[in-house]
């Protein structure tokens, strides 16, 4: 195994490439601080291709040691591998250890590898599903673009429900204090290290409505 010491500025995360939808704050936010405490973790591994590397696995390692403002860090690096190799790599690392992949998640890597022509046995290995229960895994998980029948993920329940207001009422005993402080304490999290998405109109809009009600208690 070949590693090194490198700038952390220098490894990138190439999203066509690396097989999660995107970065889970609450596990970058657990690793920082069991980083802060001395935990010890694998170094991330890098694919060292087109004169970049690229991150293989430990994205969520990568962006807690940011947190921790980490400069310098140890990495394990591949050589010789394309990008299909690169995402496929990448896929069975992740899939043994870590957060696992969410449903969205494993639908886009099965749907990435069938477009790669790979067999039903070697998808089966590589995602770790029977091979009966690929295609009925899939069908549940995926909608189909009428017009060029491009079959895409079903986006998660939060984001579906991130499209309109909610307007159940929350029960009584979700206000007792001691969630509210786990309320406040996770959105302390959110803002103090950026990880609101300032993309998302309805988000923006969000917190623009709850700068406004802070006016009320400041």
């Amino acid at each position: 195994m070949e590693t090194k010491i490198i700038e952390i500025k220098k490894v990138i995360c190439d999203k066509e490439i690396y097989p999660r939808n995107l970065v889970d704050w609450v596990t970058t936010y657990r690793y920082a601080k069991a980083m802060q405490s001395g935990a010890k973790f694998p170094p991330i591994t890098v694919a060292s291709s087109w004169g970049k590397l690229i991150v293989v696995d430990g994205f969520h390692r990568l962006e807690s040691l940011k947190l921790n403002k980490e400069k310098f860090i140890e990495v394990e690096v591949l050589r010789g591998l394309n990008k299909k190799q690169i995402f496929i790599e990448s896929v069975r690392r992740n899939i043994g250890h870590g957060r696992q992949f969410n449903s969205q998640e494993r639908t886009r890597i099965i749907l990435t590898l069938e477009k790669w022509k790979l067999s039903q046995e070697v998808i089966s290995e590589i995602i770790r599903i029977p091979i009966d229960d690929i295609q009925p895994f899939v069908a549940k998980r995926i909608t189909r673009i009428t017009e060029t029948q491009e079959e895409i993920p079903l986006k998660s329940i939060i984001r579906n429900l991130s499209k309109g207001d909610v307007t159940e009422e929350p029960e009584q005993d979700y206000f007792a204090n001691r969630n509210q402080l786990q309320v406040l304490n996770t959105l302390i999290i959110l803002l103090k290290n950026k990880y609101i998405d300032t993309n998302s109109k309805i988000i923006m809009e969000k917190l623009n409505e709850l700068n406004k009600l802070l006016e009320n208690y400041i």
